[in-house]
């Protein structure tokens, strides 16, 4: 064996080694990842935010922990009470966007769900979306825009169709607060700056009202990576629009077979709100039916976790 060949054997091995080695070390940080995250954190600054893109779309992983649910600024956040979510799971990075729910439409092969029309209200061919060889497509300038006008049902299919679901009320406000029961994603002291669109920013006239381009805004990001949870879209969750203290055992997660017509709550307010900055807390709650919907209608999925 001469030397050009031992040296290539050499690197050879080497190479094996290291990529070995380094393998080992990610496996073993995401192993650890995953043990903090089933075992629990009791506060933010002891979780790291950690993505995996799953099903094409970019999902934070939320450990387990308790947080104390509700506010003192509305009745319907009180009373003020703990809740523990006991596994971990996934949620969005991101707002669900147009060209995201343009490619549902396509791929779903249906019209309507639970009576609802893909195209009725804001979620339209007239403002977000287009026919271009008849096939849905977001229009020029929306493509990485927040979808708007969805309604629950909408939202729901959207979901189930991914894999995945709508998170509960009590996920979603745990993924914005965390164990530190934050009033914003991303502290307790309002920065303006940090939202992702509100008030008067957003002015109500055809093609000028719309939702920020998702992710816009890092330093408004909550504990466990997750964006515009305040501001651009109100988002629905799958709980049912009920008193607190919150109980998922109570009926309030009943699916939408069981109950298509209660109202459901929506989280984290939206760009269009014409008297005021605040509420934009993480407490707030907002409710609809669910084939409702306006402008500022929008969503993002959860998942559950699997070891």
């Amino acid at each position: 064996m001469g030397p050009s060949r031992l040296q290539k054997l050499v690197r050879t091995i080497l190479s094996v080694a290291v990529a070995t080695i380094f393998l080992g070390w990610t496996s073993g940080e995401d192993a650890s990842v995953f043990e903090t995250a089933a075992n629990g954190v009791d506060r933010n600054d002891a979780w790291k935010p950690y993505y995996e893109r799953i099903d094409g779309a970019l999902m934070a992983l939320v450990p387990a922990g308790c947080f104390m649910m509700g506010g003192d600024g509305f009745h319907d956040e009180q009373p003020i009470h703990e809740v523990c979510i006991e596994e971990p799971f996934w949620i969005d990075a991101y707002e669900v966007t147009a060209a995201e729910f343009a490619a549902f439409m396509n791929e779903s092969g249906v019209t309507e769900y639970h009576g609802c029309d893909w195209i009725t209200g804001y979620n339209s061919a007239e403002e977000q979306f287009t026919r271009i060889d008849g096939q849905w497509a977001p229009k020029e300038g929306y493509e990485r825009s927040a979808a708007f006008g969805i309604t629950w049902h909408e939202a729901t299919a959207y979901c189930a169709c991914r894999g995945a679901r709508l998170p509960t009320e009590a996920e979603w406000a745990y993924a914005a607060r965390g164990p530190d029961s934050l009033v914003y994603p991303w502290g307790n002291e309002l920065v303006t700056e940090n939202i992702a669109r509100y008030k008067g920013q957003m002015p109500i006239i055809p093609g000028g009202g719309v939702p920020l381009i998702i992710g816009t805004k890092p330093a408004g990001a909550s504990w466990v990576g997750a964006f515009d949870m305040i501001g651009n879209v109100c988002e629905w969750v799958s709980s049912l629009y009920r008193p607190y203290p919150y109980d998922a055992d109570d009926g309030r997660e009943a699916g939408g077979t069981v109950d298509a017509q209660s109202p459901r709550a929506m989280r984290g307010w939206a760009w269009y709100h014409p008297n005021w900055v605040d509420p934009v807390r993480a407490n707030d709650r907002f409710c609809s039916q669910p084939d409702a919907t306006t402008r500022f209608f929008g969503f993002r999925c959860a998942s559950d976790y699997s070891p």
